[in-house]
């Protein structure tokens, strides 16, 4: 039930930043390019933190590592095709 929370808060944060973004007349590559890269994370950061807190640190790293990487092979592979 928690991912379900961070899910639908993340990508709430994503929505009212992008309508900020028009509502400024903020070009939406300069959006792309910092503040929704940056809003799109906070959900990997609030799951990865809680993993280090409840002991495991390593298994915090190791998925803020590999999230970004996977997220990146990912979008690599469907520009590919």
């Amino acid at each position: 039930m928690s991912i379900a929370w961070i899910y639908l808060i993340s990508s709430e944060v994503v929505n009212v930043v992008t309508m900020l973004g028009v509502v400024s007349r903020i070009s939406h590559e300069v959006l792309g390019l910092t503040i929704l890269a940056w809003s799109n994370s906070i959900g990997d950061l609030i799951a990865d933190v809680s993993v280090a807190k409840q002991g495991y640190p390593r298994m915090a790293m190791a998925a803020a590592i590999g999230g970004q990487l996977f997220s990146e092979s990912i979008i690599v592979e469907i520009l590919q095709v």
